[in-house]
């Protein structure tokens, strides 16, 4: 008697997404593979972590909830980081890459949760990865604070989808948990105020939407705990603290910052959005408009829920008087999600839109991830040559840019950072102002030279 072989069992949902979570670390390895970093925040953090033990850090009072930026959860953890892997720029950009796929494959479980189908899911996650919101949070390492508040927010959304009432206990359980990861968020971020307002799309077809909404207001009285222990500090301007000087004027601007900065490449920051070319706003402004036509398909409350959760999410930071990209991460989380949960009620044209605009987001991501790159490299390269002219020379070294559209580069690689593996820089390295009054000129690739050997290559025939 001849037998039939077994048929191979399907893949499991855990391995289903585990393989999911190796395609998007794969799809991010340019951010991965960076040798350096971007910004004076991650290497004066180092600096801080460059202790012998981690016993030594220079831990953060957990009680001190007068401090303009309190994030004890966020500096301590970023402490522990940096002593462990800040000196391994590879292994530090891996932690951070991975973290944000692990918010991607939650993203796409709470779509798929939410009425979406499994492939939707998926592609929510990889979607998400390649938006420059995500690009540019994943690629900065400085961005714990952003990676931690919506591993919250996406944690305690899915705890809520599964309220489904078959286990009463274990409700209880999920909304003491969504309380408790509505603290971690707070504790990370200020801007975690708005995490009630992300848990309302956890009532979207919850089977006890009274249920889920009682939750939600537990979680908003945690909020308003924290804002009246807090409010006077947050609203108040730290002195030189220019980026955090906000006016309610300000935010119709940051929100068509915000708004528009997707449909723009190769735009690294979101900052001089609207100063860009006539043409390209009106062709950014017209992505936007398309995107939320094509959602109109699902229904005329589709682009409305879109709109409301986007702006609320970025509530806290609209009223500020400069954008930034980190700030837009846990927006872009519905932006991603409510298109793909509408994604089986559209039709073929509200489709081939959708797609068409995410290719351009797509395409902005990828140029933002190879300039964040390019400028590691450029970080690396400058502080290698600027230790070998530390330790070949005495007295001070001014640094200006060779050309000013970088002079921000030398601005962030040396503003606040002290000491750097070891050597100290605070009295020895200050920037210049321009090429006339520094001693070393730094290239478009980060290399150092000094004056006379510029000159001399100007020379050259």
């Amino acid at each position: 008697m001849i037998t039939r072989p077994p048929r191979a069992s399907a893949i499991s949902p855990v391995g289903a997404w585990l393989g999911v979570f190796f395609v998007l670390l794969l799809v991010q390895w340019p951010l991965i593979f960076n040798p350096g970093y971007f910004s004076h925040d991650e290497l004066e953090w180092w600096a801080r972590a460059d202790v012998a033990s981690w016993s030594r850090l220079p831990w953060v009072s957990w009680t001190d909830i007068a401090a303009f930026q309190y994030r004890p959860l966020t500096f301590n953890l970023w402490l522990l980081i940096a002593w462990f892997a800040a000196s391994k720029p590879y292994l530090m950009h891996l932690l951070v890459v991975a973290a944000g796929s692990l918010n991607a494959v939650l993203l796409g479980r709470c779509v798929q949760a939410a009425g979406a189908s499994r492939r939707s899911g998926y592609v929510a996650a990889l979607v998400f990865v390649l938006t420059p919101y995500a690009a540019y949070t994943h690629g900065w390492t400085a961005t714990l604070a952003d990676l931690s508040t919506v591993a919250a927010a996406l944690l305690s959304l899915r705890l809520l989808q599964a309220s489904h009432g078959a286990n009463a206990r274990l409700d209880a359980l999920r909304a003491v948990s969504i309380i408790v990861l509505t603290g971690v968020a707070l504790l990370s971020k200020e801007s975690a105020v708005v995490l009630p307002l992300f848990l309302l799309l956890g009532v979207y077809r919850h089977p006890r939407p009274g249920h889920a909404i009682r939750v939600i207001a537990l979680s908003a009285a945690l909020v308003a705990i924290y804002l009246v222990l807090r409010l006077h500090v947050i609203l108040g301007t730290p002195h030189g603290g220019a980026a955090y000087a906000w006016s309610t004027a300000n935010i119709p601007r940051r929100l068509l910052d915000y708004l528009l900065f997707p449909f723009l490449p190769p735009l690294l920051e979101v900052g001089p959005t609207l100063h860009k070319g006539l043409v390209r706003l009106i062709a950014a402004a017209a992505c936007l408009v398309a995107l939320q036509a094509a959602l109109a398909g699902a229904g005329s409350r589709w682009p409305l829920v879109w709109i409301a959760q986007f702006a609320a999410l970025l509530a806290p930071v609209l009223i500020l008087g400069s954008s930034y990209g980190q700030y837009a991460y846990l927006a872009s989380v519905p932006a991603v999600g409510i298109v793909a949960v509408a994604w089986r009620r559209l039709r073929s044209p509200s489709r081939i839109a959708i797609s068409i605009v995410a290719a351009v987001a797509i395409a902005h991501a990828g140029a933002i991830t190879w300039r964040m790159r390019e400028v590691g490299i450029a970080q690396t390269n400058f502080y290698a040559d600027l230790l070998a002219h530390l330790a070949a020379t005495q007295g001070l070294i001014a640094v200006a840019s060779a050309d000013a559209a970088d002079r921000w580069m030398v601005e962030r690689f040396l503003s606040g950072v002290t000491v750097y593996r070891g050597v100290a820089l605070d009295e020895r390295v200050r920037r210049a102002e321009d090429a006339s009054e520094a001693s070393l000129i730094m290239q478009g690739d980060g290399h150092l030279l000094t004056t006379i050997k510029r000159a001399a290559r100007r020379t050259l025939p």
